[in-house]
């Protein structure tokens, strides 16, 4: 899609659903949060609950400055309508800067494999920017929610993103179920409802850990972790048929667990482990399989973000279904090791031995 049809969508959409949404959240918010101040609301979970109005003052606080990024997108849209192009950001959170920061302090990945591998995610990162650069009165409510569903699917294959997508949906099509026509537009339940929906998901605890995994693995990025560990198991278990495919799901599992993630996961180790295993002379079904399914292993084993997600939508505690999910999540794992070494004893050329200088480590004396 060419830079102006996606701004012009862009625009179009962010006026349709994220300007009504946000300050619908804005507007519910600001009441909720003054009635709090007017009756000093505490907690009532001890006899001597803490105050909790300065805390639901954040909420219309939250959405103003979600706003203001809102408006600073739409700008970038009028700017590329009018020019061409999209403007460049001061900084961008990408994570091909994550990718540069894993190669730049490896020890374990030639100057020749370093800049292709970066010259190829700048590839998949400049793709994915560019990104190929109505309801009757009567309708019934399974037909509302198809059409909800179509919605939603066609504003994620235009590029909107899915949050401000389900939002401003989830405004429309609730003002239409709660519309009362006794009533001023402005009493509608479903602004209600959101902020109030908003300061549930804040005083959720289960969901304060999911910052703190994603800042783990973030943690566990920044410190060039991920080639060293790489290296040292591929030695560790060097000895093994297809020892490079071990280690590239040994650190799959690992990592999965200390981020509970799958994308940043398969792109980091696509990087790291994709091109040694292809000079190697590993089969490429082999190689890009191990990757695929050792970085889906993130999502079971835990720390898991979308079993804490689950959990909190069902209204369950967390531990079940970390209990039951682990010793699946570990067990696949172990399957797939077992798949990986006898494949590669039944037919030792998809996985050939690495030559003996690559498989000791000189010790200084």
């Amino acid at each position: 899609m060419r830079p102006r049809t996606q701004a012009s969508f862009d625009l179009a959409l962010y006026l349709l659903f994220f300007i009504p949404g946000i300050a619908a959240l804005i507007y519910s918010g600001y009441d909720y949060a003054a009635h709090s101040w007017r009756i000093g609301e505490h907690s009532t979970v001890t006899a001597e609950g803490p105050p909790i109005y300065q805390f639901k003052a954040i909420i219309p606080i939250v959405g103003a400055l979600i706003m203001l990024q809102g408006l600073a997108e739409m700008a970038r849209c009028v700017i590329c309508l009018r020019t061409g192009a999209w403007p460049s950001r001061l900084k961008d959170a990408a994570e091909i800067d994550v990718v540069e920061e894993q190669l730049a302090h490896s020890e374990y990945v030639d100057e020749e494999a370093r800049k292709l591998s970066i010259e190829r995610a700048h590839e998949i990162d400049q793709s994915a920017r560019r990104r190929g650069t109505g309801g009757t009165e009567h309708m019934s409510e399974p037909a509302l929610g198809l059409l909800m569903l179509c919605l939603i699917v066609v504003a994620i294959m235009m590029g909107f993103p899915t949050a401000f997508t389900l939002m401003g949906l989830g405004i429309f099509f609730g003002f239409y179920a709660f519309y009362d026509p006794t009533q001023l537009w402005v009493d509608n339940r479903v602004f209600d409802l959101m902020v109030q929906r908003t300061y549930g998901a804040m005083t959720n605890d289960v969901l304060i850990s999911i910052p703190l995994f994603v800042l783990m693995g973030y943690v566990m990025e920044r410190g060039a972790l991920v080639g060293k560990m790489f290296y040292s198991i591929q030695l560790a278990f060097r000895q093994l048929p297809a020892s490079l495919a071990v280690a590239t799901l040994i650190v799959c599992t690992f990592w999965g667990i200390a981020s509970g993630l799958v994308g940043a996961v398969v792109v980091l180790m696509g990087v790291i482990a994709f091109n040694p295993m292809l000079r190697a002379g590993y089969d490429v079904k082999l190689a890009s399989g191990v990757i695929t399914a050792g970085g889906t292993l993130g999502i079971l084993i835990p720390p898991s973000v979308m079993i804490i997600v689950y959990a909190a939508v069902a209204g369950q505690s967390v531990v079940k279904p970390y209990a039951s999910a682990m010793l699946p999540g570990f067990f696949l794992s172990l399957l797939y090791l077992v798949y990986i070494v006898g494949w590669a004893l039944i037919d030792p050329k998809i996985a050939p031995r690495l030559p003996e200088e690559q498989l000791w480590v000189p010790v200084p004396a």
